[in-house]
């Protein structure tokens, strides 16, 4: 599923943010680059990388809460995926831009998941079948690609899934 391109289409992403299901319009909605809608960039991103648009809008609402909220500077937009730039206000211009994280997200997930069914692994060191420990100490097995590159994008499990307080991870 999670390398389902045409789950969505770029109209189907920027009516989605039209109207959330917090039944409001999302920052998104409106927002522009370089002529482009937010749908377009992420089924621009997603169709080039063969990943699932729906990753990117759950991604996105993790990271930095887009989808739900009404307003937010460009400065939080331009690094809606914080893909490039972890833990870091400091990003090179090659990840600054709406798009740039949209590309850099559907790649990074793309790679990690053809990367976890090697003997190497991903970047992050997560393998199809073999256990590792989170950043909050629990050991998980990712029984398929996606769940290592989930793990990988985000290496923590957090609050909903028994992990650390206060982290969202990829529990979410």
């Amino acid at each position: 599923v999670l390398r389902d391109s045409k789950t969505l289409t770029a109209e189907d992403i920027d009516c989605f943010l039209k109207k959330t299901p917090w039944g409001h319009t999302s920052v998104l909605s409106g927002y522009r680059e370089n002529g482009k809608t937010v749908g377009q960039m992420i089924h621009d991103a997603c169709d080039k990388h063969d990943v699932n648009p729906l990753e990117l809008l759950v991604r996105m609402q993790m990271e930095q809460g887009l989808v739900y909220k009404k307003t937010a500077p460009d400065s939080v937009i331009e690094l809606a995926f914080g893909c490039g730039c972890p833990h870091s206000p400091l990003c090179g211009p090659k990840y600054i831009g709406f798009g740039n994280q949209c590309e850099c997200s559907a790649g990074t997930l793309r790679r990690s998941m053809d990367a976890s069914t090697t003997s190497k692994g991903t970047a992050g060191g997560w393998r199809v079948g073999v256990a590792k420990k989170t950043s909050d100490k629990l050991e998980i097995i990712p029984k398929n690609a996606a769940t290592a590159a989930l793990y990988t994008y985000t290496p923590w499990v957090g609050e909903a899934g028994g992990g650390k307080d206060g982290v969202g991870g990829a529990s979410l």
